[in-house]
């Protein structure tokens, strides 16, 4: 019992029991042609320093909560990895296209302008992972941008 607490403890976020950044690593370290094609989605909170500043760091703590908590709905608990702070990953292994664009749907639907998605799926079996992560996290970014600029709020204020 102990083994498998200190294991949990190494591998799970306690603030979301989403897997943690190391388990993400242990996971994505081989070749990736078993989990092809392998979809990422790379997701990032939107003012979340904002509602910090405002209500406090439990209200911020509150949000990324319920995050990782649609996160897991929609992409499945063992999918779904909290990188640090506000930033989460989702990894779809063998899914297909169209399965992966209804799961995205869901998850804009559920989550809605509070968080910014940059996604990604693998063209071929020799794609590396840190090009899926890569080509996630800059669409993502652009994203966030685009809600800042939406939104007219001053991103410089609003992020960590």
């Amino acid at each position: 019992d102990n083994a498998d607490a200190l294991e949990h403890s190494a591998l799970y976020d306690q603030l979301t029991d989403c897997k943690n950044r190391k388990a993400l690593d242990w996971a994505y370290t081989e070749k990736l042609e078993k989990y092809f094609p392998l979809a990422v989605v790379m997701c990032d909170l939107n003012g979340l320093k904002e509602i910090n500043d405002q209500k406090g760091h439990d209200a911020g703590d509150k949000s990324i909560v319920q995050a990782a908590q649609t996160l897991k709905s929609v992409f499945g608990k063992r999918h779904v990895y909290r990188l640090g702070g506000d930033e989460f990953i989702a990894v779809l292994p063998n899914i297909t296209h169209p399965a992966f664009r209804k799961l995205l749907e869901t998850a804009k639907s559920q989550l809605g302008a509070t968080a910014s998605l940059g996604t990604t799926i693998s063209g071929t079996k020799d794609t590396d992972f840190e090009s899926l992560l890569k080509a996630a996290d800059a669409e993502m970014y652009e994203n966030k941008k685009q809600y800042y600029i939406v939104t007219g709020k001053d991103r410089r204020k609003h992020s960590l």
